[in-house]
């Protein structure tokens, strides 16, 4: 780990999920539905993607679901934050 380093600022050429500038919204929470912000478009950026929706360090709030599909997302991650699996799993299948 020593010799590991993080560029946020090397070029990226994508990654598994994200090829190079997918359009990325980043969703936190179901209900309401809460784009990610704070590192998490750092994180996008980082992975070749270019992030919806927030900027890094934005403190985000609820959005509708009109907003989220006007951003026009290629790429959609839905990553329940601070909630156990059986929450997350209700909320989606809702």
């Amino acid at each position: 780990m020593a010799s590991a380093s993080y560029r946020p600022d090397a070029p990226s050429t994508g990654s598994r999920w994200c090829g190079p500038w997918s359009r990325v919204a980043a969703i936190e929470w179901l209900d309401p539905l809460w784009p990610a912000g704070h590192w998490v478009p750092e994180q996008i950026r980082a992975a070749g993607g270019e992030p919806l929706l927030a900027e890094a360090g934005e403190h985000t709030t609820a959005i509708g679901w009109e907003r989220l599909r006007a951003s026009q997302p290629e790429v959609v991650p839905l990553m329940p934050c601070g909630f156990p699996p059986e929450r997350a799993r209700a909320e989606w299948l809702c």
